[in-house]
Order: structure tokens, then C-alpha cells, then sequence
């Protein structure tokens, strides 16, 4: 794991939680995400992939891979985490039947990975849910539409509920879910949209279905944020990289959707050296 970083609607909820002397809470959701995210992690690496980046979100994290993964590894792998917490809610249900006395001290755990694992297979971006749904379809476009529209219906839902509770007796919680919605529907948009229709037009290609391709010359030092600034996700693209007025290397398909999904701050000459992509 390279980098782990913290949500804002991560740090807010857990200080509300602490103010309200709900430490026991936060003890047990904290575990709950760790058994979550171990599943993603365990997964991905019996599948062989390598998971880099994390952030941490009340929901749980979202985690990028360092390559891109096909649909079946991408819904397995999505899938994995909502088992463990379900999984984790069975065990302790048969601790209770087994061991009574134990569930006022495990009844948060039980709550907490129940929750966590159920919410998550919500078919809302960027939930598991919507992960398994987008491996599942052919249409990853209509289906990333539908699964952000989804999120914003949920986000309307809660806020609303949120502004009847003021009448009776004021639910904040309800704030934070509807914006962990809201946010969701709109966080990662540009990488997604450029994933699921990049991969959808090279889908189209080996189909040997009418296509758009389109061949960009770049020079090495290049940043790759620069580079991904032109890329719209509407073509099937062909990236010439030049030093001086020698092709060095040609990049297409995965490799360029991986380039994506790199460091923006490296050049796409030191990416081409980076992954032997040099007079490819």
C-alpha cells in the first residue's frame, strides 16, 4: 500500500461520535471498516493484483489498483468486502447463541459490520454495490449513469429525511449520510467515466465494431497530467511518445488506461521506462 489518506467525512462523523460519548461506537466501526478493507486487500492479492492507494470514508475506503481490473477479478474483489463484515455479523450471532452473555459486549461489532457490509452493496457510486454492478454490465456507460443517479436520489432521500427530524427531534447523523452520497456521486467522476468508455471502445475494437481512433504525438517530457487533460474517453487512442523526432514508444489500450491511473506528477517518457513500454 502506497498511500492511505484520510476523508474529511471520515475525521467529522468520528468527532461528532466522541462529543456525544459514543467512543464504544467508533471503537467498533473503526474494526468494522479494518475487516472490510482486509477483505478487499486478501482478495486482490489471492487474484494477483496489488491494491496502492486508499482513503479512508465512514462507508469504508475506496481503494485503487495499480493495474486495471477486468470486470470478473473487479466484482470479486468488490464483493469480498461486504462478505467479510456479513460474515463477521454470522460468527458473532452464533457466539450469542452459543455464549449469551456476550451480546451487550459485542452488539455494537454486530451492528456496526452489518451495517457497513449492507450499505455497501448499494448500487451508488463509488459503493461496492455500484463496482459490481458496473463489472456485471455491457453498457458501462449507462450503467455509470445509473448508478450516480442512484446516489443523488439516495443524498435527496436523507436530506429530506433530515429536514423532517427538525420538526421532532433533529437527526444529524442524516447529514452526513446525505452528503457521503452526494459526495460519492461525484467524486472520481472524470477517472471513471474515462475507464468504463475506454474500455467499452477497445471492447468495441476487437469486436470489430465501428469505432473512433484517434493517434496523439507527445513529446517524453510531457506530464502525464497534462497528457490525461486530452483524453476525453470518447476514442480508441494511440499515444506516440517522441524524444526529439525518434519514436521511442506507441501506446495503446491498457497500457494508456493504467498511464491513467499513475502519477500524474511523472512524464510519459518515465512512465514508458517505468513499465518496459520503451519500443513497444
Amino acid at each position: 500500500m502506497q498511500k492511505v489518506k484520510i476523508h474529511p467525512l471520515f475525521i467529522l462523523p468520528v468527532v461528532l461520535l466522541f462529543l456525544m460519548g459514543k467512543g464504544v461506537t467508533v471503537g467498533a466501526t473503526a474494526l468494522a471498516v479494518f475487516a472490510h478493507e482486509t477483505g478487499h486487500y486478501q482478495c486482490a492479492k489471492r487474484l494477483g493484483f496489488t491494491l496502492k492507494d486508499l482513503t479512508l470514508m465512514p462507508y469504508g475506503a475506496i481503494m485503487y489498483a495499480e493495474d486495471g481490473l477486468p470486470d470478473r477479478e473487479g466484482r470479486i474483489i468488490a464483493l469480498a468486502g461486504p462478505a467479510v463484515n456479513i460474515l463477521f455479523s454470522v460468527i458473532l450471532c452464533a457466539i450469542w447463541w452459543a455464549v449469551p452473555a456476550l451480546q451487550p459486549a459485542t452488539k455494537e461489532l454486530f451492528t456496526a459490520n452489518l451495517a457497513i457490509g449492507v450499505f455497501n452493496l448499494l448500487p451508488c457510486y463509488p459503493l461496492d454495490g455500484s463496482r459490481i454492478l458496473l463489472g456485471t454490465c455491457e453498457n458501462k456507460k449507462r450503467c455509470l449513469i445509473f448508478v450516480r443517479t442512484i446516489g443523488w436520489i439516495m443524498g435527496g432521500v436523507f436530506a429530506v429525511l433530515f429536514v423532517v427530524s427538525l420538526f421532532y427531534s433533529p437527526a444529524i447523523h442524516l447529514v452526513f449520510i446525505a452528503v457521503m452520497f452526494f459526495e460519492g456521486a461525484t467524486s472520481e467522476v472524470k477517472k471513471e467515466v474515462f475507464r468504463v468508455t475506454i474500455t467499452e471502445n477497445y471492447f468495441m475494437r476487437e469486436k470489430g465494431e465501428p469505432h473512433e481512433e484517434k493517434t496523439l504525438r507527445v513529446d517524453e517530457g510531457m506530464k502525464i497530467g497534462k497528457l490525461c487533460l486530452r483524453l476525453s474517453g470518447e476514442y480508441c487512442y494511440i499515444i506516440k511518445i517522441y524524444k526529439k523526432d525518434k519514436e521511442i514508444a506507441c501506446l495503446g489500450g491498457q497500457a494508456i488506461e493504467n498511464m491513467f491511473y499513475s502519477d500524474r506528477d511523472l512524464t510519459v517518457g518515465e512512465y514508458a521506462y517505468q513499465n518496459n513500454l520503451l519500443g513497444v
